[in-house]
């Protein structure tokens, strides 16, 4: 049983200022029975926004989408001023919290990026920045930056699963940048400790140089990732952890979902973003040129998913 795939849901429009170039990683979440997806839209000139739309989870279809950004470029000189984007949307009882990706156009690396944090108190409309700057700043063990996100809430506190820039390597032909899939933890969301712990490490001997763009859902005491690598062309992977710090690898199950024959996820699949409804999972993901084709959505079956986590032993 495979993930039947439903087609391109966004594509670019002219029409849209803010996404007229495509798109990139986005957050689906569930509210009142439908899709509510915080998207990453690219201008004409290659800089990002977030902007949100609503999708019918049965007719399976878009119903609606912002006509502007709800988070805009950052202030020249910002860490966010090239552009905002790979959203995560966290809601709590008295605030929603907008977890993204902000970068700048590099010099001697090719761009820059850092994470930045949008808050929204339930009793307004509009995101305000908690900071002008990173909520994570860079540090001797973390110098090169951090990528895209994904946040549970628990009793405990909250989880963070992040990209974590490695390193920037020299090719020859052009630079190459490695990144892996790290973890955190908060008491309150803002405030963040990094112990150092990478959960989905690179196979760098077999030519990947890329694992980011997490995303974690907790299901019958699993926490269930998927995320985004790369070797010649992006791919989703799979993995299971017991207790969100140590995850295995289970890249070659049916929940990582292939690239089509033709069309516009032919070349590379990426930037998964998966909710629970009525049975079913849904999976919002990007195909070729990173977005550039547009957002597509895929189903698969709860029952498909339990049957491949009691073959892996889970």
């Amino acid at each position: 049983m495979n993930w039947e795939k439903h087609g391109l849901i966004l594509q670019p429009s002219a029409n849209g200022n803010w996404y007229s170039g495509g798109f990139s990683g986005s957050h689906a979440v569930l509210k009142d029975g439908k899709a509510e997806i915080y998207l990453t839209g690219r201008d004409s000139e290659n800089r990002s926004r977030i902007g949100v739309c609503s999708f019918d989870l049965e007719q399976m279809q878009v119903t609606a989408i912002s006509d502007q950004p709800i988070l805009d470029l950052g202030e020249r000189g910002t860490f966010d001023f090239n552009g905002t984007g790979y959203p995560f949307f966290l809601s709590t009882e008295s605030i929603d919290y907008l977890y993204y990706t902000g970068w700048t156009n590099g010099v001697h690396v090719d761009f820059i990026n850092d994470l930045g944090l949008a808050i929204r108190p339930k009793e307004t409309n509009a995101f305000m920045r908690v900071s002008r700057a990173s909520i994570f700043p860079r540090t001797n063990e973390e110098p090169f930056g951090t990528g895209s996100v994904s946040v549970l809430r628990e009793s405990d506190g909250y989880k963070m699963w992040y990209t974590s820039f490695k390193r920037w390597e020299n090719q020859g032909q052009g630079l190459r940048h490695y990144y892996h899939i790290c973890y955190a933890h908060s008491d309150d969301g803002v405030q963040w400790h990094r112990p150092g712990k990478v959960c989905i490490s690179l196979a760098e001997n077999e030519g990947e140089y890329v694992a980011a763009k997490p995303f974690v859902l907790r299901y019958k005491g699993l926490y269930l990732m998927w995320y985004a690598f790369r070797g010649d062309a992006y791919r989703v992977g799979f993995a299971v952890s017991k207790n969100g710090i140590e995850w295995n690898r289970h890249d070659e199950t049916v929940l990582s979902i292939q690239v089509s024959d033709t069309g516009w996820d032919s070349e590379m699949v990426c930037y998964a973003s998966v909710l629970v409804y009525n049975g079913q999972l849904y999976m919002f993901y990007n195909g070729n040129g990173y977005g550039k084709s547009g957002l597509g959505v895929a189903t698969l079956p709860l029952e498909a998913l339990d049957e491949t986590l009691t073959q892996l032993g889970y």
